[in-house]
């Protein structure tokens, strides 16, 4: 008789979705991204979202229509860069986000703090 090994079938299974999966779909550790799954198909923000509003803010600071044109290529509405902003600042109106912290959040994120546009 023959023995077959163990098959470790949650490590088995990390594997083939770290393989199979997109990098959204995926947490580092190949866990699965619930967050992922839980958003609306098409509306699921990534890093990749972010890091390009973090970008958009330190080129266009809070000008939503520059911001949307061109660092998502008009893919996002204003809506919805309007209140990732809010999400990204902690307020829940962009009113409230003044030049003194404009400035300290393009210093931390190492960007132009005079206020120019690039």
């Amino acid at each position: 008789m023959i023995k077959s090994p163990q098959i470790d079938y949650k490590t088995y299974a990390q594997q083939m979705r770290g393989a199979l999966s997109g990098a959204e779909i995926c947490n580092r550790d190949l866990s699965l991204n619930h967050s992922y799954f839980n958003t609306k198909k098409g509306f699921y923000w990534s890093d990749k979202n972010n890091d390009q509003l973090i970008q958009g803010v330190l080129n266009y600071g809070l000008d939503v229509s520059a911001i949307g044109e061109h660092q998502f290529k008009n893919t996002k509405t204003p809506v919805e860069l309007e209140l990732r902003l809010c999400i990204l600042f902690n307020v829940k109106d962009l009113k409230n986000v003044g030049e003194k912290e404009l400035k300290e959040f393009k210093k931390e994120h190492g960007g132009n703090t005079n206020g120019s546009k690039k």
